[in-house]
């Protein structure tokens, strides 16, 4: 229906954001290693990440969504 909440997780959805997060940090730290930048990716996570934008919703821990661990 119109105006429902549309889910878009997995693989498919992550890739391309990690490409670009990935991406960003080689750019900002030219010298890490690729193990540094997936350091730096998987240890960032904030927690308590609100389900809707404006932080609305319920709160869901890193560990939950993903976080690489």
């Amino acid at each position: 229906p119109n105006g429902a909440a549309l889910t878009l997780s997995g693989t498919s959805m992550a890739a391309p954001h990690i490409a670009g997060v990935a991406a960003l940090l080689r750019d900002l730290y030219p010298s890490d290693s690729v193990d540094d930048i997936k350091a730096r990716i998987v240890t960032r996570s904030y927690r308590n990440v609100s389900q809707f934008p404006g932080g609305s919703g319920l709160r869901i821990s890193p560990s939950r969504i993903g976080n690489g661990r």
